[in-house]
């Protein structure tokens, strides 16, 4: 059964995303759900998990943030740069089939164990014109917090990361 399930939740027009950060051998999982108008409730249409899965501890689902075209998850227990680096991984809707991908692994430049990131993660679409109409550049940007140590002493080195995601 889903340990954790519901600690994370987003949702943005008919589509909830919950996180459940122990469940699946314990790397976690996000439950996609959608509004089902006919029925007058959610129905679940996905369920994603890490494309790495390294066993216990990665946490992915810990945090959620959700636009019509993003998903970001939370793993601040990954261990790709040390124990309990953290990471964000970045989904992205295909319109088309209406699943999300996987598209991208986010880690900290200066990763280290202990530093938690992706503890917690924000978006905000953006739509910036430059020049004429014709030339409209659409970004996303993303913060991601890691309140973690630094890995070589007990002094707290909280942190917040702020990434930009072209989707022009």
């Amino acid at each position: 059964s889903p340990k954790h399930i519901g600690d994370a939740i987003a949702v943005n027009g008919d589509t909830l995303v919950v996180g459940a950060e122990l469940d699946g051998v314990q790397y976690g999982t996000v439950y996609v759900y959608r509004w089902d108008a006919g029925v007058g409730g959610w129905k679940q249409v996905d369920k994603l998990v890490p494309s790495d899965r390294e066993g216990a501890g990665q946490e992915f689902g810990a945090s959620l943030a959700l636009t019509n075209e993003f998903l970001l998850v939370g793993a601040p227990g990954d261990n790709t740069y040390g124990e309990n680096a953290g990471a964000v991984y970045v989904f992205t809707l295909d319109a088309a089939s209406g699943s999300w991908i996987e598209t991208r692994k986010i880690t900290a430049d200066d990763a280290a164990a202990n530093h938690r990131f992706g503890t917690s993660v924000a978006i905000r679409d953006t739509s910036i014109t430059a020049g004429t109409p014709a030339e409209t550049f659409n970004t996303t940007n993303i913060v991601i917090g890691a309140p973690g140590q630094d890995g070589t002493s007990n002094e707290d080195k909280d942190s917040a990361y702020v990434y930009q995601l072209g989707i022009n």
